[in-house]
């Protein structure tokens, strides 16, 4: 499987005022929750790479979000805010879109009374806009915004909308029929996709969690596992669940898919829906097929996972400086060292996969003279 990607999480910090349903009142979500909390989520349960999303109507967030995102090389991408309302919103559109990790618009049409507000003919200008710029319309809505939601995607044939949270089902005992005849009337557009996330704090009192692998089969039919994307949904998913829950029913949910239909709802899906515009680069490089070792391009961090083939990926045990070695597999002590498909060296101690490699635990087979250690000795 390719790296696992987080299609839906959300960073914020109170302080920055602009979050209007973030109270007091949710005092496991009132606080500022970073990118070093998340990666730490995102590295127990094995997932590689992130979306950040929206959760103020502000374009201030959306610059917020950006921020983190420049710096972070796990996050692939952002899906922010404009003002639909704002006279110049296509140069706002186009602006954003030159960003490269700006990768959709949210408005909360969750929150917006009028359920009616997306169809009003002045927010054609800002959809067209969309699609023309290829960013991603992600709907935040209720079942109720289903019909219209199915009228946006027939007037706009080029727009990529993704559904989050499956439009948010009251999930019970049973699979609500109008939600599922709506979505399915939804589905049948092939510019809609479905995230499957947020399950989980739809779940009525007293119903059993794995309840929601009904939702999750209906998503599954509808759209088709080319049309699903995972996501986590997470701070929010805290509510009701822990990651590692969420993450584990997710698994039986798509344990009768294929390897290459769950590894494209698991990220595949989302980085072409999503139209990402760089991979993830990877931090270290193989430098010859037959090297035991990779070379760091950048610094890394202990818990950093990434991809060097298709179907290896490395997990980083500790802090590795620029230019350093990681094992690509386990080395035992003795062993020698493969780089630019050549023996450099000899291991002086065990290293796991993933371990740092360099002069205080290898031998190198060059001429002494070549460390500052023996030009010292031979002085």
């Amino acid at each position: 499987m390719s790296a696992i990607i987080d299609a839906h999480v959300h960073l914020w910090d109170p302080d920055r005022g602009d979050y209007g349903w973030l109270t007091p009142a949710l005092p496991g979500l009132y606080r500022r929750i970073d990118e070093q909390e998340l990666h730490a989520q995102l590295t127990r349960a094995g997932v590689s790479e992130a979306v950040l999303v929206q959760a103020a109507p502000t374009e201030a967030e959306s610059d917020y979000l950006l921020s983190i995102a420049q710096r972070t090389p796990w996050v692939r991408g952002v899906v922010g805010w404009v003002d639909f309302d704002a006279p110049d919103v296509e140069r706002r559109i186009a602006q954003r879109a030159r960003q490269p990790k700006f990768v959709g618009v949210r408005p909360m049409l969750q929150d917006i009374e009028d359920v009616d507000w997306i169809l009003h003919a002045g927010r054609g200008r800002a959809l067209s806009a969309l699609a023309a710029q290829g960013l991603v319309f992600d709907a935040l809505i209720k079942p109720v915004h289903l019909s219209r939601i199915e009228q946006i995607a027939r007037r706009y044939p080029k727009l990529a909308i993704v559904i989050d949270h499956a439009a948010k089902p009251t999930i019970g005992n049973e699979v609500s029929r109008s939600w599922r005849e709506s979505l399915r009337a939804l589905a049948s557009y092939p510019n809609v996709a479905c995230k499957l996330s947020g399950l989980l704090t739809e779940l009525s009192p007293g119903v059993d969690p794995a309840k929601v692998l009904d939702c999750a089969d209906e998503v599954l039919q509808l759209f088709g596992p080319s049309r699903v994307m995972w996501g986590s949904d997470w701070p929010v998913l805290t509510l009701a669940s822990s990651y590692e829950q969420w993450y584990a029913l997710t698994q039986r949910a798509l344990s009768s898919l294929s390897e290459e239909d769950r590894s494209a709802v698991m990220g595949g899906n989302a980085t072409r829906i999503y139209r990402m515009k760089t991979g993830l680069a990877a931090p270290a490089i193989l430098l010859h097929a037959d090297d035991n070792v990779l070379v760091c391009c950048r610094a890394v961090r202990a818990g950093e996972r990434f991809n060097i083939r298709e179907n290896e990926v490395v997990h980083v045990l500790q802090d590795t400086e620029l230019g350093h070695k990681l094992a690509r597999r386990a080395l035992s002590a003795g062993e020698k060292v493969i780089k630019y498909g050549a023996p450099i060296g000899s291991m002086k101690a065990e290293v796991p996969a993933g371990g740092w490699v360099h002069l205080h635990n290898m031998k190198s087979d060059y001429i002494s003279a070549h460390t500052r250690a023996a030009r010292v000795d031979a002085s």
